[in-house]
């Protein structure tokens, strides 16, 4: 278990609708049209009548109710979103096909002119291509956050090479894990990084019991083969529509850094994000990098395991949703190791697993 005490940490939840918010909007809507006026002069028999006509426009409207929640459940259920703030705009906001939701702005921030926001800009490439300064870039990243997730919310589903293009320190996983905490903890990003930490190892623990782990496999075969363990538990493996994959990819017996196969890090444009680790021919780990989108992210450790935490923080930091194939094991992530409700489509196996780590989440 040396793989699971030693974690380090280098360095987008949603919520659908409630069936009260469905049947209040239908009958908001049902009201405007099933408004029943006079039946006629007094008596009994235009009592019964009234009776009956109301009885009547009640069986209908509940048919209608049924159908619209039904009809407005599914057209607001697509999408599963994180909760917004009152300064989101969906109006400017388009539809994505990778997006989870757009990021809650960070309203302490004071909102700079367009033009000091494209001079920052300019600043962290110029920055980036000579000195480096992480203490300067991380300022810089600060102070154009609101600004870039604006205009990356505006972006064709499922790009963010233009943001990398556009904020090039991006290619150093530190500063996207940075740009990750800040979101989840502006005042105190270290200390949401070490509970992340301790949660991952809570997590992997309840994974080993059920994983066999052989003492002459390395600390990074180890947590590998718990990744995989945690994949195993919750992925969609039977039934209708898409199957679920690893999120990822190994690589054995790589020589060294400078004579990775390329052929690794190719991926075509809008591809969804994943990890790929490079092992040496001793089974430790060389490098790892996200790649997606025809980009490359390096990790910065050579701990697995924060290298699939590099792979979520991409996916809220860039603001992009989870693919089909992967949404199992970073949804469980996102629920029980970063602490943002997972309201998309879950599987069999995730929900039993769920179980589990609720029943065990007081060891």
């Amino acid at each position: 278990m040396n793989g699971i005490s030693n974690i380090i940490i280098g360095g987008c939840l949603p919520r659908s609708k409630t069936n009260l918010n469905h049947i209040n909007k239908a009958f908001i809507e049902i009201s405007k049209e099933e408004n029943i006026k006079g039946v006629g002069p007094a008596g009994t028999d235009n009592i019964n009548r009234v009776i009956k006509i109301r009885s009547a426009s009640l069986n209908l409207s509940k048919s209608k109710l049924s159908q619209r929640i039904r009809t407005r459940r599914c057209f607001e259920n697509r999408k599963s979103k994180r909760d917004q703030s009152d300064g989101d705009n969906d109006n400017v906001t388009p539809v994505k096909k990778f997006k989870v939701g757009s990021r809650t702005r960070d309203q302490s921030n004071p909102v700079i002119p367009e033009e000091d926001w494209e001079n920052h800009v300019k600043e962290i490439t110029k920055e980036w291509e000579n000195k480096r300064s992480q203490t300067h870039l991380r300022t810089l990243l600060q102070h154009t956050r609101d600004g870039r997730l604006t205009w990356q919310s505006k972006l064709k589903p499922g790009k963010f090479g233009p943001i990398m293009e556009k904020f090039p320190c991006f290619e150093e996983g530190s500063f996207v894990m940075h740009e990750f905490f800040c979101l989840k903890n502006k005042e105190n990003p270290d200390n949401f990084r070490e509970h992340i930490a301790g949660k991952m190892e809570w997590m992997m623990k309840i994974v080993a019991k059920d994983v066999k782990l052989s003492t002459e496999e390395t600390e990074t075969e180890k947590s590998i083969a718990l990744v995989k363990g945690l994949e195993n538990n919750v992925n969609r493996k039977k039934g209708k529509g898409i199957k679920s994959k690893s999120c990822i990819k190994v690589v054995k017996n790589v020589q060294k850094i400078d004579s990775l196969p390329i052929k690794h890090l190719e991926t075509e444009e809008e591809e969804a994000p994943y990890v790929v680790v490079f092992l040496d021919q001793e089974g430790n780990t060389l490098c790892s990098h996200v790649i997606g989108d025809g980009r490359k992210i390096i990790g910065q450790t050579l701990n697995v395991l924060d290298s699939l935490l590099l792979l979520i923080a991409v996916y809220y930091v860039f603001d992009l949703d989870y693919p089909e194939i992967y949404s199992q094991t970073l949804g469980i992530l996102q629920q029980w190791a970063i602490g943002d409700q997972y309201t998309q489509q879950k599987s069999s196996n995730w929900i039993k697993f769920s179980d589990v780590l609720s029943r065990n989440k007081n060891e």
